[in-house]
Order: C-alpha cells, then sequence, then structure tokens
C-alpha cells in the first residue's frame, strides 16, 4: 500500500513538475520576445495597444494555468504551486508595465536625441573639410561632391592645406603674400563644437553602441592631437636675442592627422544614414551621398522617397535621378524626364552642377537649344568654365607652394 501511494506520489509529482517546465518555457519565450522587440518609432496609441494585447495574452495563459493546477491532485500541489505561479506571472505583468514599456519609451526618446547630436558631429566635420578645401574664405570648396561621395583622397586634402595657416602671424613670407588663408579659429571652434556635442552625447553613454562610442571617442582624440586650441599663437620662436620662423608657415603638417578623421568621417557618414532620423537636409545628404559614392541605384529609392516628403525642392531630387539614370545607362528615360524639366524653364546657372555631367551628350545640347536662349546657355557656359579654371588655378597655386617650401627648406 505504501508503495502504490509512493508511486502515486512519485507520478504526480512528475506531471507537476513537467506543467511547471511547460509554464516555465511559455514565460521565458514571452520575456525573450519582449526584449527582441526593436526600438520603433510608435505613437501613444500604439503603445497602449500593443501592451493591452500582451496582457491580454498573459491572462490567457493564466487561465490555461488555472486548468492545468486544478487538474492535478491531491490539493496540496494545487495549494502550494498554484500562487508560486500566479506570482511569477503577477510579477511579468508587473515588469512589462512598469519597467519594460516605460524603459523603451524613454530609451526611444533619448536614441532620437542622441542620433540627432551626432549627425551634428556629421555636419560639423564636413565643414571642417570643407574648410580645408577651400580656394577662398567667400566660397565652399569645389570638393563638397568628393567629401560627401568618400573620395576625398589624403592627397587632396595635402594639397588643400598647402595655402592654409594658423593664424596672421604665419603670413611672414613676403614671398608668398596674399597666397595663405588663416583658418585656425575656423578649426578650433568647429573642433569645440564637437567636443560639446560628444559630450552631450556621452551622458547618455548607456544608450550608445560600443561602435558609436569607440568611433565618437577617436575622433576626438584625433582632432586635438596638434592642440588646435591654440591656434593664436606666435609663429616666431625667441633663442635670446635670434628670432627663428618656421620655413614652412602652412599647416600642411596636419595632412595625416586629418586624413585618418576624413576615414572616421566617412564611417560615421555611414552610421548616421541608418538611423530613423529624417529631414530635409538628412535626405539631400543622403543622395548625394549615394550619387557621389556612384551607388546610384540607391541614390534612386531614396530621390523616391524625398519626392514623396518634400515636394517642394522635387525638381532638385529630379536632377540627380536624370543623372543617376545616365550613369546606369538609361538614356532614354533620363531624355524623357530632362525634357519635361527643361520645359518648366529652371535656370541654368543655378543648376550648372547637374546639367554640366550630361554637357557631352549630343541630345542634350538639341533640348538646350530648344528650350533656351544663346545668352542663357553662353551664361551657363561662362560659369563652368570659371569655375573649372578655378580649380585648375587652386591645384597649381598649392602645388607650386608646395614646391616653393621644399626649395626654401634645403
Amino acid at each position: 500500500m505504501s508503495f502504490n501511494f509512493a508511486f502515486s506520489q512519485k507520478l504526480l509529482n512528475d506531471i507537476v513538475i513537467s506543467k511547471i517546465d511547460s509554464i516555465s518555457a511559455q514565460s521565458d519565450s514571452m520575456v525573450e520576445t519582449l526584449n527582441s522587440l526593436q526600438l520603433e518609432q510608435l505613437s501613444d496609441r500604439d503603445e497602449f495597444v500593443e501592451l493591452k494585447n500582451k496582457l491580454s495574452n498573459i491572462e490567457n495563459s493564466i487561465d490555461d494555468v488555472k486548468q492545468d493546477i486544478e487538474e492535478l491532485k491531491p490539493g496540496i500541489f494545487q495549494e502550494f504551486f498554484y500562487p508560486i505561479i500566479l506570482s511569477i506571472i503577477a510579477a511579468v505583468i508587473f515588469w512589462i508595465a512598469f519597467s519594460y514599456f516605460p524603459e523603451r519609451s524613454r530609451k526611444r526618446k533619448i536614441r532620437f536625441k542622441i542620433e540627432h547630436e551626432i549627425y551634428q558631429v556629421y555636419t560639423k566635420l564636413f565643414s571642417l573639410f570643407d574648410t580645408v578645401m577651400r580656394f577662398n574664405n567667400h566660397s565652399p570648396s569645389n570638393y563638397q561632391s568628393e567629401i560627401r561621395g568618400n573620395k576625398l583622397k589624403p592627397r587632396d586634402i595635402e594639397l588643400g592645406l598647402q595655402n592654409k595657416c594658423l593664424n596672421e602671424h604665419y603670413l611672414y613670407d613676403k614671398a608668398i603674400e596674399g597666397k595663405l588663408l588663416p583658418i585656425g579659429k575656423t578649426l578650433a571652434d568647429n573642433s569645440k563644437k564637437i567636443d560639446s556635442s560628444i559630450d552631450r552625447i556621452f551622458d547618455f553613454n548607456n544608450y550608445l553602441t560600443s561602435d558609436e562610442i569607440l568611433l565618437l571617442e577617436e575622433i576626438r582624440k584625433k582632432l586635438h592631437v596638434y592642440d588646435i586650441e591654440n591656434y593664436n599663437r606666435e609663429a616666431v620662436s625667441k633663442i635670446g636675442s635670434v628670432e627663428l620662423y618656421p620655413v614652412n608657415p602652412s599647416i600642411s603638417y596636419m595632412k595625416n592627422n586629418l586624413s585618418e578623421i576624413y576615414e572616421l568621417y566617412k564611417t560615421l557618414q555611414d552610421i548616421i544614414f541608418k538611423y530613423p532620423l529624417e529631414n530635409r537636409e538628412i535626405q539631400i545628404y543622403m543622395i548625394q551621398h549615394y550619387y557621389y559614392s556612384e551607388e546610384y541605384e540607391k541614390a534612386i529609392k531614396a530621390i523616391e522617397v524625398g519626392k514623396t516628403k518634400y515636394p517642394k525642392d522635387k525638381s532638385l531630387f529630379i536632377f540627380y535621378e536624370i543623372n543617376s539614370l545616365f550613369k546606369l545607362k538609361k538614356k532614354e528615360s533620363a531624355y524623357n524626364k530632362i525634357e519635361k524639366m527643361f520645359e518648366t524653364k529652371p535656370h541654368l546657372v543655378s543648376n550648372r552642377t547637374f546639367i554640366n555631367e550630361l554637357l557631352k551628350d549630343e541630345k542634350i545640347k538639341e533640348l538646350l537649344n530648344k528650350y533656351f536662349s544663346d545668352n542663357e546657355i553662353q551664361e551657363l557656359q561662362t560659369v563652368i568654365k570659371r569655375e573649372k579654371l578655378q580649380e585648375e588655378v587652386f591645384v597649381k597655386n598649392a602645388k607650386e607652394l608646395e614646391d616653393y617650401y621644399k626649395e626654401k627648406s634645403k
């Protein structure tokens, strides 16, 4: 008799354990599913509906558990295990309602601010390289497409630095008077702003990925290699009564450092365009990046999104689309689109960057002559030639300065 009771007890115990394991597995699966939910931009109503659905599923699980427990005999198992299981499920519900969803909502809001601040770092880095590559202080550089398209080479940066110096104290060499641009203050201000942005980002380091932390810290470290904050220092060094000036007053010594920063900029740019950030500026930068890096299919997809979301800039997007179609050898589609565009009489000089790449095509020339006057076409060609000449002069002067510094150092 005792043997049968022991056997029955063991059997019931096995059943209970099996039931508990099953319920535990369901609970683990539910928690794992919740933890795997990706961060999404949901409205408050969406959060409410999702929470309600989750709680409804848990309530159904409780009903199933109650039915399973009621089937167990003797009553000691029902009295003992039933409260424990209900406590576990209640704890899960409490965690979902008062921990998981509030923290998820908080993370979404903080991530939005973090990603926007990282985007500010990106724009300031672009400004830094645009400053380095400028021909003069009154206009943007002719290298913006190379910067956006990840195509700026170390040699380009080296040439860009030949006519740049820290401050007015370095304008001591009368042989190259008027050929150096002091940009130390601009670089220092830019670095300071990047520092401030990174400090604000690191205030929420728990919400950053390890890649983001390492990348931003590396950018900050590289920006301070040459103590740019002390940009206003004197060019002369005094040893007793002797005054010594550097043979090369330019900041070309920064070429390797800036080349390394540009590689970090490229990595940051790739990260930025994976964020769910949305505004007109970012959409344009994304299109430019894909177009100038020769990823034309991606550019066209981004253009379609841009035309839908920002219709006021539709003509800008269409010009990028036309050029992308040409690069993809889809000329007939490009001809149709550009003829429709020319029918609206866009200002040729304002859109010279796009049209210039198409001028070698005879069909495009025919369409230009069809819709625009000789004076308009002549104005376009004059501006294009002037800018091409400026770029050639910039490179020529940079190489001459480079040779001058080398000869002087001998």
